[in-house]
């Protein structure tokens, strides 16, 4: 994996992500917003795909399995929150549906198509040199 130049930004940028899937996750939402069955589900699958995907786009296959275990835990936090939250509950299914998520994304992420962000990284590099 080539060494991104702007590995802050992008893991800044990740950090974000994260905690706006805290923020999402937490708030109070109102009642029958679903649009179709599953929503739900399919919403906490990308989110977490695409958080793992980035990480696994940002750090080494050494640390998939970090990625994997942070989005995991992250993931049963925001869940144990929600069980305490009056206007939240907890689902099993959710926690399974970010799993799949993770998994999906890091291997999207660090076998399937490993090189996406090194590539947005090289294009900046490009436009940044080209102002200077």
């Amino acid at each position: 994996m080539k060494e991104l130049k702007y590995k802050n930004l992008w893991a800044t940028l990740g950090y974000f992500y994260a905690a706006l899937i805290f923020f999402i996750c937490l708030k109070e939402s109102p009642p029958g917003t679903e649009t179709f069955p599953y929503q739900d589900k399919i919403f906490h699958f990308l989110a977490y795909f695409l958080l793992c995907f980035w990480f696994g786009q940002i750090y080494s296959s050494v640390t998939r399995n970090k990625i994997f275990i942070w989005s995991f835990l992250m993931g049963l936090l925001i869940e144990l929150i929600q069980s305490q939250l009056s206007y939240r509950s907890a689902e099993l299914a959710d926690l399974l549906a970010n799993t799949l998520g993770s998994l999906m994304g890091i291997f999207f992420g660090l076998i399937l198509i490993p090189n996406v962000l090194s590539k947005i990284d090289g294009w900046l590099q490009i436009m940044f040199k080209k102002r200077s």
